[in-house]
């Protein structure tokens, strides 16, 4: 269906890192115009926002880079900046992609203020509210106004509403999506030759909340017969990278655990690997990482934590382990290196689930349909 060239649909987020979030503005970005809509792009400035908008202008979306993060610019700048994009796009609507939901109030605001038909996303909703004072009654009442509020992960429908008292009743689930080819389903590529070391991977921010610390305590409790069956390879960044490549150092475990930035590609990136671990200490949304690997048909073990248990069927597709439980994990670890059969059998049913689950293209269309349901 193409639409009337008037109907423009300004996105936003302040995020200033990559991860699911603004991968998430992405596929709607797309989607959105493939589906006839004049999408515009309003992001943050930093230099963590960098690889966002060279991919949404790489695609032909108009890119506005501006002062928008809470933590970094005053409430002037914000409002500036969000008001300029604002006369300069001319949206009919506006959807922001939210990394908390605390950030980007001021641009949701100004929608609000303006008579835009507002959206927004909430892709990370910490277990705990943690609000400045004052800062929990204006989200409350942005949900309110909202034309629609969508999230990543059916756990955080829950705590939105009974932990942070939102109205559920504004609250649609969308989760997190991924591109699935249908003649995929039956390709077996997770089998491990006899004797062959395999090559286990995780991947991730390096930081408290992905639990990469609690790997590599788990590795260091692996006996020698299980060392000599696998090797680990890290991928990601972030300001804890010294702490763990020190963690690996002192453990002594420089020879079967290695470093590598993070892949823009991360599909091409785990192609080579036997198993996905994703230790994760808890999770506000749904980690895209998961469903990257579930698509590569990796056997995968993950902390049993609201967004991973969600992705893995609650264990159907994968192993679970409690959160910050080192010796369950290295016990887990183990097993694998003895008998990869039972993750793998999981394994074989992931393609399906995630095009039953999370097509992008699927889901996409319930934001776009969202949309045209508010013009």
């Amino acid at each position: 269906m193409k639409l009337h060239r008037d109907n423009n649909v300004l996105l936003i987020t302040d995020v200033t890192g990559e991860g699911g979030t603004d991968t998430f503005l992405i596929d709607v970005a797309l989607a959105g115009r493939n589906e006839g809509w004049n999408i515009s792009a309003l992001i943050n400035d930093t230099s963590g926002s960098d690889q966002l908008g060279r991919t949404l202008t790489k695609s032909g979306v108009p890119v506005v880079r501006a002062p928008l993060y809470h933590g970094y610019y005053d409430k002037y700048q914000r409002r500036k900046a969000t008001l300029d994009a604002i006369n300069f796009f001319k949206p009919n609507i506006i959807h922001v992609f939210c990394g908390s939901p605390r950030s980007a109030i001021t641009p949701r605001e100004i929608a609000i203020e303006k008579g835009i038909p507002l959206f927004f996303t909430e892709a990370f909703v910490p277990e705990q509210p943690h609000f400045a004072p004052g800062i929990h009654e204006r989200v409350h009442e942005l949900y309110e106004q909202a034309t629609a509020v969508t999230t990543v992960c059916r756990d955080n429908i829950r705590l939105l509403s009974r932990v942070y008292g939102f109205p559920a009743e504004k609250i649609i689930y969308v989760p997190s999506s991924i591109k699935v080819d249908p003649t995929s389903l039956e390709i077996d590529n997770n089998t491990i030759a006899s004797g062959k070391v395999i090559k286990a991977v995780t991947a991730g921010r390096f930081v408290k909340q992905k639990g990469i610390d609690i790997l590599i305590k788990a590795i260091n409790l692996l006996d020698e017969q299980s060392r000599s069956k696998i090797n680990f390879t890290i991928i990601g960044a972030g300001e804890d990278e010294q702490l763990l490549k020190n963690m690996v150092n002192n453990y002594g475990l420089e020879g079967m655990v290695s470093f590598i930035n993070w892949q823009q590609d991360l599909s091409e990136a785990l192609e080579s690997f036997d198993v996905f671990i994703a230790p994760s200490r808890h999770e506000g949304g749904l980690p895209f990482t998961i469903l990257v690997a579930l698509a590569k048909g990796l056997p995968l073990i993950g902390s049993s934590v609201s967004g991973i248990k969600e992705a893995l069927d609650g264990g159907e597709l994968g192993e679970l382990v409690e959160p910050e439980n080192v010796l369950a994990l290295s016990e887990t670890i183990k097993s694998f290196t003895n008998n990869p059969y039972p993750l793998q059998k999981k394994a074989k049913k992931s393609r399906q689930f995630l095009l039953d689950n999370y097509d992008v293209d699927k889901n996409m269309k319930k934001i776009i349909d969202l949309w045209k349901g508010a013009l």
